[in-house]
């Protein structure tokens, strides 16, 4: 990775029908062979959840709805330096096809517990993000609400489970520290 480079801004989305995910096998490009979730670069001008749909209707050709913040990390893998911006959403209609062949092998629904490997980083950092979650018994808080979460790092990349809340198109994120107080906002 040159110095020069600036990290860019990587999006993906848990899609989930049932107990089960759909994640399709990369090809081509960094992370070959691993398994990920639909997902791609935040282009200028779009919100977040403008380019989940943009991606999924590009890659897998189905409708998503309840579309969610799950997590934001700091990625540096592949010889590639990424922001993550992690979502989940709910399966609504239609059969996902390979719209990419060029990128991807193919498209499958997988049960949560059993997963095929070895996993794309950001998708993998989606997943534990989920499943922590679910673990403490959390659920997003929607818009108003409120919800805690913890942080950790998780192999090189710091994934945020921050106190949040959602004001309108905005999720406000804030995350304690000893020394430092952060807070940031995400237009959705």
């Amino acid at each position: 990775m040159k110095s020069e480079e600036k990290p860019k801004i990587g999006m993906g989305v848990m899609i989930k029908k049932g107990g089960k995910i759909l994640i399709g096998k990369r090809k081509n490009s960094h992370g070959d062979g691993t398994w990920a979730f639909p997902g791609g670069h935040l282009e200028n001008g779009e919100s977040f959840s403008e380019c989940l749909k943009r991606e999924i209707k590009e890659e897998c050709a189905i409708d998503v709805k309840n579309l969610r913040f799950q997590c934001v990390a700091n990625i540096i893998k592949y010889g590639k330096h990424y922001v993550l911006i992690g979502y989940v959403a709910d399966w609504k209609k239609g059969e996902p096809k390979l719209m990419e062949p060029d990128k991807c092998e193919g498209w499958e629904w997988f049960d949560l517990k059993n997963l095929p490997s070895p996993l794309f980083e950001a998708s993998k950092i989606i997943i534990e993000s989920y499943r922590a979650r679910k673990d403490i018994g959390v659920k997003n808080a929607g818009i108003g609400g409120v919800a805690m979460f913890f942080s950790y790092v998780l192999a090189g990349a710091v994934v945020l489970f921050p106190y949040y809340f959602f004001a309108g198109e905005r999720v406000v994120i804030l995350s304690i520290d000893v020394a430092l107080l952060h807070l940031c906002c995400l237009d959705l």
